[in-house]
């Protein structure tokens, strides 16, 4: 835990460093920050201890919001993603993605590493099938998700890094994003799992939304109801 709070200070500090440099230029600043509570990363801990993952928030989200006060931090909000105004805008958000025709089922298989969440590529494998981050053993798995067309957004990615150099800094990053849309024709969007590991898919209760597209969409969602209730 003493780890965690203190990465959580560091990023806490060099965002609040961000937000007063650019409320002195006069501009206008929503400083967020919070806790991420989906995952299953967060469903393994709650279970080694016994609890619910929702418990486990409960118990660890005052200490982060804590920590923010205690350096100081000007955050405008502390968000939760499980607070119902995040799940309820992630659904929303998600029906619409949906109902454009951005999304089709499909099935999932690869090398998983449980502890990030995620499936890794070929490329990305440690020795012996392992995850280079955490030094476990992956494991093979196939899973019928629900995926966003990534693809249909390649074109005009491309075009908005060719046009606009600077839109994502530093440079490695855009290299990365690149990298990422041009390596298929899709992202995942919902996995098969419990509904206390992340927000239930509107259209599809026995799925849940990819705690990586819930996870971002904080920094919009926040606006939309945390603006009105600022801390």
């Amino acid at each position: 835990m003493a780890s965690r709070i203190s990465g959580h200070a560091y990023s806490t500090i060099a965002a609040d460093i961000l937000a007063r440099h650019h409320r002195q230029r006069g501009e206008d600043v929503f400083f967020l920050t919070g806790t991420d509570e989906h995952g299953e990363p967060v469903a393994q801990q709650a279970e080694a201890e016994g609890v619910t993952p929702r418990e486990l928030g409960d118990r660890l989200a005052p200490r982060f919001k804590a920590m923010a006060a205690r350096v100081n931090a000007s955050n405008d909000f502390f968000i939760r993603t499980t607070d119902e105004g995040h799940i309820e805008r992630v659904q929303e958000i998600v029906q619409r993605v949906y109902d454009n025709g951005h999304v089709y089922e499909g099935v999932y298989e690869g090398w998983y590493c449980p502890r990030c969440a995620d499936f890794k590529t070929e490329s990305e494998l440690g020795p012996d099938n392992t995850c280079p981050i955490h030094k476990i053993p992956l494991t093979r798995e196939s899973q019928k998700n629900w995926f966003f067309a990534l693809s249909k957004f390649q074109g005009d990615l491309e075009r908005l890094y060719e046009e606009r150099p600077d839109f994502v800094i530093p440079e490695f990053r855009k290299q990365r994003g690149a990298c990422l849309h041009q390596a298929g024709p899709a992202g995942r969007l919902a996995l098969q799992a419990d509904a206390e590991v992340g927000v239930p898919v509107p259209w599809d209760p026995d799925q849940v939304i990819y705690v990586w597209f819930d996870a971002l969409l904080n920094y919009y969602t926040a606006l939309g109801y945390g603006v009105g209730a600022r801390t």
